[in-house]
């Protein structure tokens, strides 16, 4: 038995040479992993006079992220600019920190599949865990407003977006007598995209400002046609809606356990347990919650509707201020909350009532991109059904409805990476190319060198357009004679960012005069310079 083992290991050693002996050659120029030029998130302040005094207590100078892609600014180059809005209950930094936005740009830029942008990424969080990207006013019958939880709607676009208008390096031309206000000439270089929450916003600020943004996309968008499943009443010859009986079943038992209809404790106590359980385990609560502070402000100082009174949920604000919810502790529809405050912020009710009242279309002249997964437990139903609605009215757009893979399911979140990746590629192909300009080669002074010494010859190259550069050597010609194959004592390195190095050891038979080609190529332009190169005796 011995003796078996004995001849096995021999032959496994004898194998083993024959694999490192044979089977790993080298290669004269082995493949490298080139790493793409990185861009740069820079953290940015602006004092919003939108968010001030709101009754909250947020702060009203808000911190965003804005992505630069690489060497930007450079030779004076302007940026279309895509605003990406995030989602509830995460913040500004979400897209960088959490979801790898810079670096999923960077790659794309380098690979020459989207053209460099800026990606704005502000902060849309408050209190309640999210603002909705909306006013959140106070309204009653007379029709009187007020501020209350802020104006974000107004914050995103105006403020911030007249701000970021203003850099040097946003791409757009106004006309001669304009202001950076009248920044309709900057709309084809303009886009707002934004997840969950934040595709709520873009879609609902786009549909609001037609003339601002050239393409909009929501990834996952919700609420979007929060109006879904309601039913019309008939009540005192008036057309009424309720709300959606999936509200009650999933708010009132499923995550706050009523034992019944009308469990005024329970229903008084919701937000304190929110409080205690946190947004993650309470999510329709939280979301419920969050729209409620955004839609229907409770009056601090005028009396509010008396159908409201029971619905009141106060907080620790100087007078009565607070919020109500559309439905009381028996299920019970709040007509005035829900028909005149809610109902007035669903993306379909909007986008129905400018097609019925003002027979406009706000995505005539704005491109459209809609996504959800197959079993997004939020989205789905109302991003498929305002999609239909989309088609019924004629809205030119594209839809991408994905499933998952094994075991990975095509929830709110799961595959965000891949669709970040196909929204940066929409934008792109919107935004007007650029002009692109040809790649130039810093000029090289004539090489000499001595037998069996090292010549290095470093090689450089700039690109307006700040694409990705490729550059090659080639030998012309040795004592005016072509030259067919590449000398074997010379090796060229392009490190990937424009810049290349020429290793030459020429020998005795090497005397004379080389003369060789530097090319750099951005894939459409090319620069070429031909620099000669003296092999001489010591």
């Amino acid at each position: 038995m011995r003796r078996v083992w004995y001849w096995f290991i021999i032959l496994a050693l004898f194998v083993l040479f024959i694999i490192i002996t044979f089977g790993c050659s080298k290669r004269k120029n082995p493949e490298r992993a080139i790493i793409p030029p990185e861009g740069t998130v820079m953290t940015m302040w602006i004092s919003s006079d939108n968010l001030e005094n709101n009754a909250y207590g947020d702060p009203s100078g808000r911190i965003f992220y804005v992505y630069f892609p690489p060497n930007c600014g450079e030779g004076g180059r302007r940026y279309p600019v895509l605003y990406l809005l995030h989602g509830y209950g995460e913040s500004f930094y979400y897209y960088d920190k959490i979801h790898n936005i810079s670096k999923i740009s960077d790659r794309l830029i380098a690979r020459k599949e989207i053209q460099p942008m800026l990606i704005v990424m502000p902060d849309g969080s408050n209190l309640f865990g999210g603002s909705y990207y909306t006013n959140s006013e106070i309204l009653t019958k007379e029709v009187i407003y007020s501020d209350f939880g802020g104006r974000y709607e107004d914050y995103i676009a105006k403020e911030l977006r007249s701000f970021i208008d203003s850099l040097l390096f946003v791409r757009g031309k106004l006309k001669p007598s304009s202001t950076l206000e009248d920044t309709i000439y900057y709309k084809t270089h303009r886009a707002i995209s934004g997840y969950d929450m934040g595709g709520y916003g873009a879609l609902k600020i786009a549909m609001k400002y037609p003339g601002l943004f050239g393409s909009v996309s929501a990834l996952s968008p919700y609420p979007v046609y929060f109006t879904l499943g309601e039913k019309d009443t008939l009540i005192d010859g008036e057309s009424r809606f309720r709300v959606p009986q999936e509200w009650i079943n999933t708010i009132f038992f499923e995550e706050n356990g009523f034992d019944s209809l009308g469990d005024t404790s329970s229903y008084y106590h919701m937000y304190e347990k929110l409080q205690e359980e946190g947004i993650f385990k309470m999510p329709h609560t939280a979301r419920l919650f969050a729209m409620a502070s955004a839609f229907s402000p409770h009056p601090g100082v005028r009396v509010a509707e008396p159908e409201t009174v029971s619905t009141f949920f106060k907080r620790s604000f100087e007078g009565a201020l607070g919020i109500d919810l559309p439905m009381d502790d028996s299920a019970k529809t709040m007509f005035f909350a829900w028909n005149h405050l809610w109902r007035k912020h669903d993306l379909k009710v909007i986008l129905d009532s400018l097609f019925e009242d003002e027979n406009m279309n706000p995505f005539e002249e704005t491109r459209l991109y809609l996504d959800c997964g197959n079993q997004d437990q939020f989205a789905l139903a109302q991003t498929r059904a305002f999609h239909l609605f989309l088609s019924e009215k004629e809205v030119d757009h594209l839809y991408d409805e994905y499933s998952g893979y094994g075991d990975f399911f095509a929830g709110s979140d799961n595959f965000l990476y891949d669709r970040l990746e196909k929204v940066l590629k929409f934008h792109s192909e919107i935004f007007p190319k650029p002009e692109n300009e040809a790649p130039e080669i810093v000029a090289i002074e004539p090489q000499e060198v001595v037998v069996d010494s090292t010549l290095k010859v470093e090689v450089t190259a700039t690109d307006p357009d700040d694409d990705s550069l490729v550059l090659t050597a080639e030998f012309l010609t040795f004592n005016l004679e072509p030259i067919e194959e590449w000398p074997p004592n010379a090796e060229f390195t392009d490190f990937g960012n424009g810049e290349g190095l020429l290793s030459f050891i020429p020998d005795t038979s090497q005397i004379g005069i080389f003369r060789v080609k530097f090319k750099a190529s951005d894939g459409r332009l090319w620069d070429e310079e031909v620099v000669s190169i003296r092999v001489k005796e010591e």
